[in-house]
């Protein structure tokens, strides 16, 4: 028998795995530092990988792409219309920001819907790999960074891409932290803390990772090292993140128990307990915590956005400001930071914008489109998961909201890419689980 044609076709099998393998390496790399292509300091293409990656596979695997992805699509399109209209006829768009920031919603969703489409190339071992190797890349990176001098190349590369104003709190972080923390590469020192946050607890939900494994104590032990070496607060972020995988996401190694609804709640709790400690933190009175709990950092994470949330929908909770609306956010921003005692000061609120102070993603979601268009708009992104045959949208809506609470910029491509990337953990779970359940049940059966 030739075996030849056989061996041809796993040669070229293998070659479009590490192909899309690169691909989907490459396209996290460009979400993660964001490299754009700039007029002066005016972004006209955001996240240029990002973008070009999903262009061609837009191209080359349009037949890949749901039906009714589509259709979703296309009403959320004609919701933020509406909702464009509304908050024009009420704060006015002269400059044509929010329209700006409405097309951009859009293109970024498609943008990272980019990390399913790649998902659909390779298996759930191939995707969680990337996951691995990426996340380890900024461990050495920041490690290098911080112990062996890679902050002289880290430095040259942003200073090569990036504008003059990408980062300007060294002074801060001296204060706040007792040294520079590391960049690698990437615009600030929290994307670091972000994406390694968001990258190890998506790995850890692909792989099942269950508590006291090999995997969960490596995962553990880097953690530690990472929050060390970056002193970030969004490393602290996985724990929560990997709760969520235990308690919403199905395993074969611990029955799930519990219907949609059960899930459902446990999400709203989880959501809601990341609002509380918000609460507990302003009310803590100076000193009990570590002074970097009263930094400007987590206050623009945890209890400003809900704050000028709070402000904003009392004023406009139908449509909220409309997308983009950085002058109008900016107004009811700057009051909350100056009546608190948490606020940090001296002179950083003169450099700042609503973009840098509101560094919260899940409230600018309910400040951008108030109450009425934000329940449409969520009901929409659930959509969207069930386009992909996601059953734990529950451990998505959570792990979503969790990671959102660490970074702002609503409407970019990396806020998107993030959606995508738990989606996507969320999906080989479910359909790993069905196939083994699936298998099971015909076992069952032959017997």
């Amino acid at each position: 028998m030739n075996t030849r044609p056989l061996a041809a076709i796993r040669t070229a099998h293998q070659v479009s795995q590490r192909s899309t393998d690169t691909l989907l390496l490459l396209y996290l790399l460009g979400a993660y530092t964001g490299v754009s292509i700039y007029s002066g300091t005016q972004i006209l293409v955001p996240s240029v990988a990002c973008v070009a990656i999903a262009g061609a596979l837009y191209i080359l695997k349009w037949q890949s792409v749901p039906r009714q992805f589509i259709c979703v699509v296309y009403a959320l399109v004609v919701m933020l219309a509406i909702q464009y209209a509304i908050s024009t006829f009420r704060y006015g768009d002269q400059d044509g920001v929010m329209l700006r920031a409405t097309i951009n919603q859009i293109a970024s969703i498609l943008t990272g819907f980019a990390l399913v489409l790649l998902s659909f190339q390779i298996s759930a071992d191939h995707f969680s790999r990337v996951l691995k190797h990426f996340w380890l890349f900024l461990v050495i990176g920041a490690t290098l960074e911080q112990f062996a001098g890679l902050a002289i190349i880290s430095d040259a590369f942003r200073s090569l891409v990036y504008p003059k104003s990408a980062y300007v709190a060294d002074v801060r972080d001296l204060q706040l932290f007792g040294g520079i923390r590391p960049k690698v590469f990437s615009l600030e020192p929290s994307f670091v803390g972000i994406w390694f946050t968001a990258t190890m607890s998506a790995w850890l939900a692909c792989t099942d990772a269950r508590p006291f494994s090999s995997r969960f104590n490596a995962a553990l032990v880097t953690c530690l090292w990472m929050g060390y070496v970056v002193r970030s607060s969004t490393i602290a972020f996985v724990a929560p993140l990997y709760v969520a995988q235990l308690l919403l996401l199905p395993s074969l190694r611990v029955k799930r128990r519990g219907d949609h609804l059960s899930r459902a709640i446990i999400a709203t709790a989880l959501v809601g307990a990341f609002i509380l400690v918000g609460v507990i933190i302003e009310l803590l009175p100076r000193g009990l915590a570590p002074e970097f709990v009263y930094g400007d950092s987590v206050y623009g994470r945890l209890i400003a956005p809900r704050l000028v949330t709070q402000a904003i929908l009392t004023d406009s909770p139908i449509a909220g400001i409309g997308l983009g609306n950085q002058d109008t956010l900016f107004a009811a921003t700057l009051p909350v930071y100056l009546s608190n005692r948490l606020a940090f000061t001296g002179g950083y609120l003169e450099a700042s914008s609503a973009r840098s102070l509101i560094t919260n993603s899940f409230f600018l979601h309910w400040i951008y489109l108030g109450i009425v268009f934000g329940l449409i708009a969520a009901t929409g992104y659930v959509r969207l998961l069930r386009s992909i045959q996601i059953q734990s949208v529950s451990y998505v809506v959570a792990t979503v909201s969790i990671i959102w609470f660490s970074i702002g910029g609503y409407v970019t491509v990396q806020c998107w890419t993030l959606f995508f990337l738990f989606a996507t953990a969320a999906r080989y779970r479910d359909s790993e689980f069905k196939v083994l359940r699936r298998k099971f049940h015909s076992a069952c059966e032959a017997t």
